[in-house]
Formats: C-alpha cells, structure tokens, sequence
C-alpha cells in the first residue's frame, strides 16, 4: 500500500493534504520550542553531569554553535515560512476567518502576557515573546479577512504579496548587514513598530521567540491566493482519504493551535518539576 485508501463518498469535509503537511510543521515547531527550553530558558538549571550535557546540546541547536545548530540556520525558516504559507492557503476554503483571526489573537495576547508574567517572576525577560509566528498568523488573517469583505482583486493582493515580501527581506538584508558591520548597535527603527520587520531591537523586546510581519504577511498572502486557485471548494483534490500512517500528522494539523499551546505548557511543567524541583537533571 502507498499509505492512501480510495476516498470513501462524502468523504472530503477537510482538506486533508493541507492538515498533513502543517502536522508535520507544528511538530517541528514543538521539538524548536522545546530545544529553546532545554537551552536557553532553563540552561542554568541543569546540575548533573547528564542534564548539563543535555543542556549544552540544545543550546548548541537553539544558538545554532553546533553542526546540528547550523543545520537549523538552514530550515527554521522554511518550516515557519511553509507554516504560515499553509496558513494562507487554508483561509482560502475557511467560511469565517473574522472570527478565527479574533480567536488567534486573543490567544497570542495571552501568550505575551503569560511570557511577561514568567519573566517578572523569574527575572528573566529571555522569556518574552512579544511578536512571533502566533502574531504574524493572526493579524494576516484578520488583514485578509477585511481584503476578502472589501472584495480585493487578486491582481491587487498579488502586488500586496509581492511588496510584503520585497520591503521585508529587503529589511532583512540591511539588519544583518547592520550586525555585521556595527556589532548590533545600529538602531533604525522605534520600538512601538519593532514588530513589522527584522531589526536588532528585537533583542530586548520579542527576546524568547520573535517573527518579522514582513516579509511573512506576503507569504501568507501568497499562500491564500494559491488556495483560491487549486481548491474551488473545501475538498481534498486528492480523491483519496489518508490512512493509519498519516492521520496522526493530519490531527496534529487540525489541532496545531492547541498543540503549539499545550505543548509549550507541559514541556515548560515538566522541566521545572524535573530541573527545578526535583533536581533529577
């Protein structure tokens, strides 16, 4: 078998391929998150030889010092970019995505103000997350939800991708350019717009996880116009239904909010009980 059974009539309500691929993107979402953990948020917490090991090695991923870390210079930003491509492209079938784009954002306020409190108890601001891919996600869709009421013509959100990407990447150039050639001190842009592209100021206010809006609106974009062009309705266009060995990757797909939540929760539970409170790492 190929892992695919013939689709059963009826069958179709979700598009399954989409939930497949953003199932495997959440789950390496989860394992970067849990790596920043282990590296950085509770780095100075391991005390036995093993937990310090461990420590050492998910740092060398999360500051990318290690060969495995270099390797994640490579594909963090595909797999946030295929992310948030995904995402775009999943609005394009979705009936209310005013009110999915409120739902995220409420939750990714409450992401910032959960990091926020744990940082004033801990003292630790490594640990704020101001502006990250939860953001981005949330503001694309409320911003392509009132494109999509204003009957915004395809040709004119295609120009408004195309420019997302170019002034964000352009932006993102010029930062590390400016690392490079000031050691970070350069500071071109305010704090109340930190958010909109790279820039170095990021150090101080998105510290724990932080995403650019541009060029990522773009892609969204991008992501929402190919949807409209290859699903004509909310139907999986594979004619075939996923089987035993992919639908555990299309759950995590349909529940990746919840995932990137929940997993986020228990990893940081689970290291304070193991590191902090019974001292086992």
């Amino acid at each position: 078998m190929n892992g695919l059974t013939k689709q059963k009539k009826g069958y179709g309500n979700r598009v399954w391929e989409v939930d497949l691929l953003r199932g495997i993107l959440i789950l390496f979402v989860v394992f970067d998150h849990v790596m920043f953990d282990i590296g950085a948020m509770f780095a100075d917490s391991f005390s036995t030889p093993l937990g310090i090991r461990i420590s050492d090695w998910a740092a060398g991923y999360v500051f990318e010092s290690s060969a495995f870390g270099r390797w994640r210079s490579v594909t963090h930003d595909f797999f946030i970019g295929s992310f948030v491509i995904l995402s775009g492209v999943s609005v394009s079938f979705s009936k209310n995505n005013a009110l999915r784009g409120l739902k995220m954002s409420v939750w990714a306020v409450g992401l910032s103000v959960a990091m926020l409190f744990y940082g004033e108890i801990t003292q630790d601001n490594s640990v704020w997350m101001n502006f990250n891919v939860l953001h981005v996600l949330a503001l694309s869709i409320l911003l392509w939800s009132l494109l999509d009421w204003l009957k915004t013509d395809g040709d004119w959100i295609f120009l408004i991708a195309v420019l997302a990407i170019a002034v964000g990447s352009y932006f993102n150039l010029e930062n590390e350019i400016n690392l490079v050639a000031s050691q970070g001190q350069k500071q071109w842009t305010r704090d109340l717009v930190f958010w909109l592209v790279n820039n170095n100021r990021v150090s101080k206010l998105s510290p724990g996880d932080y995403l650019p809006f541009l060029p990522y609106f773009g892609w969204f974009l991008a992501g929402a116009l190919a949807g409209r062009a290859i699903y004509k309705s909310p139907r999986s266009i594979m004619g075939y239904e996923a089987t035993p060995c992919v639908r555990p990757f299309c759950f995590c797909g349909r529940h990746s909010l919840f995932i990137y939540f929940a997993s986020q929760v228990l990893a940081v539970g689970l290291l304070y009980l193991i590191v902090e409170v019974w001292g086992w790492l």
